[in-house]
């Protein structure tokens, strides 16, 4: 049966914290902090493992946009929410956490080229993960997108690794 639930931390434009549930409204910062300590409590007490994991995404009217005004400063800015998060989640006893949901979608979406996102991917990951081992003592989930259906990625700080390939985008030739 099911053992472990994913906690979706939402993370908007400006780098803060937001949940929407027909049940609590719209909050955001610490107030959403709260509402996500408060999930994985909740997930913990009912006997499932859990996985924290953060989301960037910006709300538009068609749909959700992972466009950043600037990669630098996004790198920056979420590497310190990881490291916030990293925390919260040892706190809570989770036993995965991922920093970051397909961080090169994230960049894809920024038109940067294959190489580029493989080569800032792997930098944001190896800067930041031995950070977030001093912080949280579970299991650290690297979560990657289709960029990396084909392409190497060498990050010696994940302990699992997961890449989600779509049926509409998986060829002949990687099957």
């Amino acid at each position: 049966g099911v053992n472990t639930v994913y906690i979706v931390v939402s993370v908007n434009e400006s780098y803060v914290e937001t949940i929407k549930s027909p049940e609590i409204g719209e909050k955001f910062g610490e107030d959403a902090v709260r509402v996500y300590e408060s999930l994985i409590d909740e997930a913990k007490s009912s006997g499932f493992a859990v996985i924290v994991i953060l989301e960037y995404g910006v709300e538009t009217d068609g749909g959700i946009s992972k466009k950043v005004k600037d990669v630098d400063e996004f790198i920056n800015e979420f590497s310190k929410l990881a490291l916030k998060w990293a925390r919260i989640a040892e706190e809570h006893n989770a036993e995965f956490f991922s920093p970051i949901n397909e961080f090169d979608q994230v960049l894809k979406e920024n038109n940067l080229d294959t190489e580029e996102i493989i080569e800032k991917e792997g930098e944001f990951y190896n800067n930041l993960l031995p950070k977030i081992e001093d912080e949280f003592s579970g299991k650290i989930f690297c979560k990657l997108g289709s960029v990396h259906k084909n392409e190497v990625f060498n990050v010696t700080g994940c302990n699992i690794i997961g890449i989600t390939i779509t049926p509409s985008r998986v060829d002949e030739n990687s099957r």
